[in-house]
């Protein structure tokens, strides 16, 4: 029988273990270097993203109320019906406010794939997204349909075994960008608990929505001498700025 003091401290060590393994060795470094390794591989990730012509970026926000997709209410398999409302209430709702990239079409609502990914290595400090209702977020997006990495691969594998094509489809599911991490939130209601780690101004928006018309046509910043120089002040937040230096180089520069 192990005796109550020891019992205690066995729970205690149980705990801080586990506050270890949640927050990935946090505790090892101060929470100013925390963030700021977090916020560089923020950079690194949304970059990666915009380098992706494969990669859809909508600001988007978790409605209030829940729809599920017509075909569910038209299906007369009982099975299907229920196996699609199954996989559509473990998926987030997502409605679109505005699209600045899409690689396809996308419905104005859609189901966005919830993942949960341990990262050791790179991207290890990235913040985790967790999109709560009425929310706001930049939403960097892959298609399982046509993505190839593992976790979307046996996503897909799953669905097609159900049958549930009819449910869903490349314009009204999608998973986030690097295994669940591609997401900024630009609005998060005060009285909800567990806010992100990063929460960003509106400004955001028109910074991607500049450096993707940019990426279009990169011949804007050669326009004149200080035409870098004038995109580059005209990035409302450090990441975008961050963000621009990494697309684009300063062509004034020997």
């Amino acid at each position: 029988m192990i005796k109550k003091n020891a019992f205690k401290k066995l729970i205690v060590t149980m705990a801080v273990t586990s506050l270890f393994i949640i927050n990935n060795g946090k505790g090892q470094i101060s929470s100013d270097e925390w963030n700021r390794q977090a916020f560089n591989d923020v950079v690194i990730m949304v970059t990666d993203a915009l380098r992706d012509p494969e990669v859809s970026v909508a600001l988007c926000k978790r409605p209030v109320s829940w729809k599920y997709p017509a075909s569910i209410h038209e299906s007369e398999d009982k099975r299907r019906k229920f196996m699609g409302m199954t996989i559509a209430t473990m998926s987030c709702q997502i409605q679109v406010i505005d699209i600045l990239r899409a690689n396809d079409d996308i419905d104005s609502l859609f189901y966005l794939s919830s993942t949960t990914v341990l990262r050791d290595g790179k991207g290890s400090h990235l913040p985790s997204v967790s999109i709560a209702i009425d929310s706001e977020w930049i939403l960097f997006l892959n298609s399982p349909f046509l993505m190839n990495n593992p976790f979307d691969v046996s996503l897909m594998e799953n669905y097609e075994k159900m049958d549930l094509q009819e449910f869903l489809n490349p314009h009204n599911f999608f998973s986030l960008y690097e295994l669940g991490a591609g997401g900024l939130c630009t609005y998060f209601p005060e009285d909800t608990k567990y806010p992100p780690m990063f929460i960003y101004s509106e400004g955001l928006v028109d910074d991607f929505r500049t450096i993707i018309e940019l990426q279009e046509n990169r011949s804007l910043l050669s326009e004149s001498s200080d035409s870098y120089e004038n995109y580059y002040n005209s990035m409302e937040e450090e990441l975008g700025k961050r963000v621009f230096s990494q697309l684009f180089e300063n062509p004034n520069q020997e």
